[in-house]
């Protein structure tokens, strides 16, 4: 199968492309190439979601679209226009070639109205998906964790260099961690079925676990010193500097993530 996956140079995108490149061809749509990245075997497609044109595409004679590429944080509107407007290109290419789309949205779509910008422009891009197309899967992971977890190591370098944690607020919202392989796994079982039929997969682990345990159990066995922000005042800065739009290393919404629960219940 020829697959194209947005994303690709992502933290999910890195090892689900290096599992789908042993059966299948990936032509990878990225921005540019990173040198640290294998692309051995796999068709580069240069170029910026926004300016993704159906020719450009079509040439690569694509089977699938896996569509990871996303925007975490910044302003407001900026994280929303900029991750619907992709969603919306890529989905329109899907459907004038009339492929599949295999689409990786997020758990926080169920709590969109409580989150904001992020978990709602994955939600309005699962409704434009099921509005273009009528094969595809989305599949909404939990938190993801492993190696290059972008998050994670940012705190790792915020903890060797200060020696603390910061908490902004007491981050003991619960969620069900999933491991970044277990992710690929699931991702490559819908693939190798070739059965889009509009399913929703909703991926979570079997453990619950809050953002602090999971910062606790990621420093093991050496114990973290945690620096606790008040969590309303330290939500209301970081608004402030998303309205200037002034670049940080974590939003708002975010901070909303790690204070409150999110979960659903397991399946067998």
């Amino acid at each position: 199968m020829r697959i194209l996956i947005t994303g690709r140079n992502g933290f999910i995108g890195q090892p689900l492309a290096a599992r789908l490149k042993k059966d299948h061809t990936v032509i990878s749509l990225i921005r540019r190439t990173q040198s640290s990245i294998d692309y051995t075997g796999e068709e580069l497609l240069i170029a910026d979601l926004r300016d993704i044109t159906l020719p450009g595409i079509q040439k690569h004679r694509v089977d699938l679209i896996v569509h990871l590429a996303v925007l975490m944080r910044g302003a407001r509107g900026t994280v929303e226009q900029s991750n619907v407007e992709s969603a919306r290109r890529i989905f329109d290419v899907a459907r004038r070639l009339d492929v599949p789309v295999l689409f990786l949205s997020s758990l926080n779509v169920l709590f969109y109205e409580q989150l904001g910008a992020y978990a709602r422009s994955k939600k309005t891009a699962e409704d434009i998906l099921k509005e273009y197309c009528s094969r595809y899967a989305i599949v909404r992971p939990a938190f993801v964790m492993g190696p290059g977890s972008p998050s994670l190591q940012m705190v790792a370098r915020v903890q060797k260099r200060f020696g603390f944690v910061p908490l902004l607020g007491q981050g003991l919202g619960k969620t069900q961690p999933v491991s970044v392989s277990t992710l690929v796994d699931r991702i490559v079982a819908l693939v190798d079925k070739n059965q889009f039929e509009g399913q929703t997969l909703q991926v979570v682990g079997q453990e619950i676990m809050t953002y602090r345990g999971i910062l606790e159990q990621m420093f093991k066995p050496n114990p973290v010193r945690f620096i606790h922000l008040p969590y309303g005042l330290s939500l209301f800065v970081v608004q402030l500097l998303e309205k200037l739009r002034i670049p940080l290393p974590l939003s708002s919404e975010e901070i909303r993530s790690v204070n409150m629960d999110k979960l659903v219940p397991l399946r067998n």
